[in-house]
């Protein structure tokens, strides 16, 4: 479920905490055929510039509230990967209802857009994309 809304975003076939993470970003690596269903919606395509280049990364956003919750290195359905980006998902919707209700803990990782201009990001964080 899409840890900003609570709606239903994508059923895999295993557990994403017992997947693996990517160094860069910690965004968690799910094979994708083992996407098993998704209401996911093409996002933006963007460039961020990291160690050694720069990384395309073709996002997926929740179709309810637009958020982005994962990314391909790919076109959109033609990678061998998905990546799942960190905190942006929940096993439960009612996980996500309790952890708005306090509203003063640290906004999740997946919520805060990097600093950078011109569709390009860089590494650390900056504002926060507005959630309604």
């Amino acid at each position: 479920y899409c840890f900003a809304c609570g709606s239903f975003a994508m059923a895999l076939e295993g557990r994403l905490y017992a997947m693996p993470r990517r160094k860069t970003d910690g965004a968690t690596c799910v094979e994708a055929k083992k996407s098993l269903k998704n209401s996911l919606v093409k996002g933006e395509t963007k460039t961020i510039r990291r160690e050694g280049g720069v990384e395309r990364q073709f996002r997926w956003n929740c179709s309810n509230c637009g958020v982005p919750v994962a990314y391909e290195p790919a076109e959109w359905g033609q990678g061998a990967f998905i990546y799942v980006m960190d905190s942006s998902l929940a096993m439960n919707p009612s996980l996500v209802t309790l952890y708005w209700k306090g509203e003063n803990g640290p906004l999740p990782t997946c919520f805060r857009v990097e600093k950078g201009g011109d569709g390009e990001e860089g590494g650390g964080g900056g504002g926060h994309h507005k959630i309604s």
